[in-house]
């Protein structure tokens, strides 16, 4: 084993994360910053950032403001997709130099912001949410009305079960969807509408690192065809598996080949510098 054990740590302005050093250091293998997805966590990608540590990268998963212990200097209904872009990027300046980044869903958003920024040497984007430019529908609306009511009245979006089973739990057993659920937490209802209305523009022009999109065939809140579009606007590579779900990477019996996949790629693509 050539990494530490995963740990908690807190970082800048409070917020958290999960994070693995490696006991040898190569400077040959980047860090990896990895961020979670809506009413998500740092928990997302415990599969993941095993792979990595065990591969000897310097992993960190953040919580964004509002979850999972980190604090927010502001209501959590109203903190937007860049306000987690910033949380982001104080994950960027605690690992230093220039990070790979994973994003999985809001995660895979955020993670094309901070790429226009120029400061990850490359970008994953598991079953991401997209841009403008890119339109967004889930397979299920169900309770779409939901969010829209929250905002309006400055509430956070509490997660519900009958909602989120066929929109990111159905690729998961019968018997493991109450313990994933159980770990969901209020989310921003402004995040949700920001995607929605597609008001978070990523200028393909300043993307310049190399891109893999992940997509999942069976995926009920953002369908595989979502991740295609994004892979011809923002000229990535692609990865898709057909018999998967939103959870994919995250808790689904894919979880290990996915991982194995992502890290594959890692090490092959050359980073921009």
């Amino acid at each position: 084993m050539t990494t530490s054990a995963l740990r908690t740590v807190t970082l800048s302005r409070g917020l958290t994360g999960r994070e693995t050093t490696p006991r040898r250091v190569d400077p040959a293998k980047p860090s990896v910053l990895l961020l979670h997805g809506m009413m998500g966590g740092a928990w997302q990608f415990d599969i993941l950032q095993e792979r990595l540590a065990t591969a000897g990268h310097h992993t960190l998963a953040i919580n964004y403001r509002g979850h999972h212990g980190s604090p927010s200097d502001s209501e959590l209904a109203t903190t937007s997709v860049r306000d987690y872009a910033r949380d982001a990027l104080v994950g960027c300046h605690h690992l230093g130099g220039r990070p790979v980044v994973i994003g999985q869903s809001l995660g895979g958003l955020v993670s094309l912001v901070l790429a226009e920024t120029g400061i990850p040497s490359a970008a994953v984007l598991v079953c991401a949410l997209p841009p403008r430019g890119v339109l967004w529908r889930p397979r299920r609306l169900t309770g779409a009305a939901r969010p829209i009511v929250a905002a309006l009245r400055r509430r956070e979006l509490l997660p519900d079960r009958a909602e989120l089973d066929p929109l990111i739990l159905n690729g998961l057993p019968l018997a493991d969807r109450q313990e994933v659920f159980d770990r969901q937490v209020p989310e921003s209802s402004r995040v949700f509408l920001e995607v929605a209305a597609g008001a978070i523009a990523v200028d393909r022009r300043l993307v310049t690192c190399p891109v893999l999109s992940v997509t999942a065939g069976q995926d009920g809140l953002v369908q595989a065809s979502v991740g295609h579009r994004l892979a011809r606007r923002y000229r990535t590579d692609l990865v898709h598996v057909d018999d998967a779900a939103h959870y994919a990477a995250v808790a689904e019996p894919t979880a290990p080949v996915l991982a194995s996949a992502i890290l594959d790629w890692i090490e092959r693509k050359e980073p921009s510098t």
